[in-house]
């Protein structure tokens, strides 16, 4: 699929999404740790945030709101800090 509009370049829809098995994404099954532990290794700002698996999205959550709150001392609730997503579900054919 390309996307073509005047004055833009032309882009492949390959080009803007990630592979489904790439996405990192954190789990409200996992620690806060291990959820820091992910973010570390990774170059993304925000992240998806899931239940069980990466079918069961939660919300979006933004590394600087989880930096705000941990600089207070807070405990950390990611389902708290997380945004709601914008899901596009694909149109049955």
């Amino acid at each position: 699929m390309r996307i073509e509009q005047p004055g833009f370049v032309h882009l492949e829809v390959r080009h803007i999404l990630v592979p489904r098995l790439d996405v990192v994404w954190l789990s409200t099954g996992r620690s806060v740790d291990e959820n820091l532990g992910i973010i570390r290794e990774s170059s993304h700002s925000r992240f998806p945030l899931c239940e069980e698996d990466f079918d069961s999205v939660v919300g979006i959550v933004h590394v600087k709101k989880i930096m705000a709150a941990l600089s207070t001392g807070e405990l950390v609730d990611l389902a708290a800090l997380a945004e709601e997503p914008d899901i596009t579900r694909r149109a049955p054919h």
